[in-house]
């Protein structure tokens, strides 16, 4: 599953820097954070909310693994920046 969503997301944040002509850091920035939020909030009510899952046992098995998505989006946008700055 973590492979799975890995690809995915990288797949979906290339497509996203595809159509994007500026400000790559920020928008890395930006979506990352968005896309972290999201699946946190996804999965609070799911894991949380409905298997009821303690919050903190969540956070330490599942939740911390989805600070890869911003660590990505903001190195593509800065290497993107950078590249293209230069």
């Amino acid at each position: 599953m973590i492979v799975v969503g890995g690809l995915v997301g990288l797949a979906l944040t290339v497509g996203y820097f595809m159509r994007t002509d500026r400000a790559f850091l920020r928008e890395g920035i930006l979506i990352g954070s968005l896309w972290l939020v999201m699946n946190w909030v996804f999965d609070f009510i799911f894991f949380v909310l409905v298997t009821k899952m303690d919050s903190a046992a969540y956070f330490t098995q599942i939740g911390i693994r989805y600070l890869i998505i911003p660590i990505y989006c903001i190195a593509i946008g800065f290497l993107l920046k950078k590249k293209l700055s230069d």
